[in-house]
């Protein structure tokens, strides 16, 4: 049992924030921190990265894997991406292996995959690509890794 102090929870953080498809970034130093619910994480971003993706979403040019327009993003939208964080918060009934002081990476993986089936992953040699190769097995995934180069 460790006898280290929980970390406190802020009441407010600085996001880079877009309020509109096309809009301009603001800097809010003072955007609402939410409380954990039922089986949520609550964690503070130490680290993180603005990509193309992101500057897609502020202009309104991301599409999907048709080449579709992604018109779908929720606003007011805060950017950033392969976050590096500490677990701050559990909710009341997060089960599993975090803790609160882990260090946690996160990305969007949105894929439901399950033990057993398959997953592909593109580029798995990236910085990128080889994180969601990493969660694919933790997962139990039979994993696919597609790369090319050198």
């Amino acid at each position: 049992m460790s006898s280290a102090k929980a970390p406190s929870i802020p009441r407010t953080q600085t996001v880079a924030l877009v309020r509109e498809l096309g809009g301009k970034v603001e800097f809010k130093p003072d955007y609402h921190v939410p409380k954990p619910r039922i089986t949520e994480v609550l964690v503070k971003v130490l680290y993180t990265g603005s990509c193309q993706s992101d500057l897609h979403s502020k202009n309104g040019t991301a599409v999907s894997a048709t080449g579709d327009p992604i018109t779908t993003i929720k606003f007011p939208h805060v950017g950033g991406r392969e976050r590096v964080s500490r677990v701050i918060a559990l909710g009341p009934e997060a089960k599993g292996p975090i803790k609160t002081g882990l260090l946690v990476r996160i990305r969007f993986l949105n894929a439901n995959i399950k033990k057993r089936q398959y997953m592909v992953v593109l580029g798995a040699g990236g910085g990128l690509g080889h994180f969601t190769l990493q969660y694919g097995l933790v997962l139990g995934a039979k994993v696919i890794a597609i790369d090319s180069g050198d």
